[in-house]
C-alpha cells in the first residue's frame, strides 16, 4: 500500500471539485495532501511522469 489514492472527477457532472482546485483543462493531475495542493500536471502524462510526481 502506497498510501496514495486516486479520484476521477467528471467535470461535466461535478462542478464543485473542479472549481475548488481551479481545473481549467483536462486531463489534470493534482497531488493533494491535507487539502493542500502539492503538485499539478496538465495534459496527458506517461506512467513515468506520474511516478516522478508522486516521488516528491
Amino acid at each position: 500500500d502506497t498510501g496514495v489514492s486516486f479520484r476521477k472527477i467528471d467535470v461535466d457532472t461535478d462542478h464543485i471539485t473542479p472549481e475548488k482546485y481551479r481545473v481549467l483543462s483536462v486531463p489534470s493531475f493534482i497531488l493533494v495532501e491535507d487539502d493542500q495542493e502539492i503538485s499539478r500536471a496538465v495534459g496527458a502524462q506517461t506512467g513515468k511522469e506520474l511516478s516522478a510526481a508522486l516521488a516528491l
